[in-house]
């Protein structure tokens, strides 16, 4: 099958929606653990939970018949930038099995919860707080967004790079490095699996070479914490199609 008819069959069989914590039923939060351990390592069932009971979202993709093919937990609070209160939406556990990579009902449904949040909370300015594992995780930003930070273009605003340590220290109070922007996982928390890290080549993207020097660790689960604004304006010009309606 080509890359383009394998995409398209990804994008008729990958559906997304996200529900309240409370509508996670024991069936459901059993398919995403197992979902979960299929790809990472060092998985406890009480630090998944713990994660579940943190946030107050979760996205579900669905693919042929209605089976689970992936989720991401979702944290939304109220926080302050640059002097003004905005939202933040902090992604937890996230995973999207492998046959439905390069889906776009990920992003949608994000799209969707922020748009909510944003009805919700009464505000017009939310950040996206990713933790990266990983280059795909990290790789949403440059595909996604024309700002974001750290960025491997162009040095982290003052005001970004306090924002940064704050959503660490407040977030990971015990594992965030200030200096470095890393989550740390000191050997106790989830690594992706050997098996579903792309070997970094000589010939790299620009922004493949930056995450892999910033977070040298990340095979052993260190996480490279960045901050992306939710707005259309910050999205890719060839993207905000696919979100402006939604």
């Amino acid at each position: 099958m080509s890359n383009s008819a394998r995409y398209s069959s990804i994008v008729r069989t990958t559906h997304g929606e996200y529900r309240p914590i409370e509508a996670i039923d024991r069936r459901l939060q059993e398919a995403m653990f197992a979902l979960l351990q299929k790809y990472f390592g060092n998985v406890r069932i009480d630090d998944f939970l713990a994660d579940l009971r943190d946030k107050q979202y979760v996205i579900l993709l669905w693919g042929s018949n209605e089976k689970l093919v992936g989720f991401s937990t979702q944290k939304c609070f109220t926080t302050y930038f640059e002097g003004e209160e905005v939202g933040a939406i902090y992604s937890g556990d996230t995973i999207i099995d492998q046959e439905h990579w390069g889906s776009l009902a990920l992003p949608r449904a994000f799209w969707q919860l922020r748009q909510h949040f944003a009805h919700q909370s009464g505000l017009s300015r939310i950040f996206w707080i990713l933790i990266s594992k990983g280059i795909r995780t990290y790789k949403f930003l440059p595909v996604y967004f024309q700002e974001y930070y750290p960025h491997h273009e162009r040095p982290t605003p003052e005001s970004y790079r306090d924002f940064i340590q704050r959503m660490g220290t407040l977030l990971f109070p015990n594992r965030f490095d200030p200096a470095t922007g890393i989550v740390r996982s000191l050997g106790q928390y989830q690594y992706l699996k050997e098996d579903y890290h792309p070997t970094p080549g000589g010939n790299c993207a620009p922004y493949e070479a930056f995450f892999y020097a910033k977070n040298p660790h990340y095979k052993r689960g260190d996480e490279l914490l960045s901050i992306a604004e939710l707005s259309l304006d910050n999205f890719k010009p060839a993207l905000r199609k696919y979100f402006q309606a939604r």
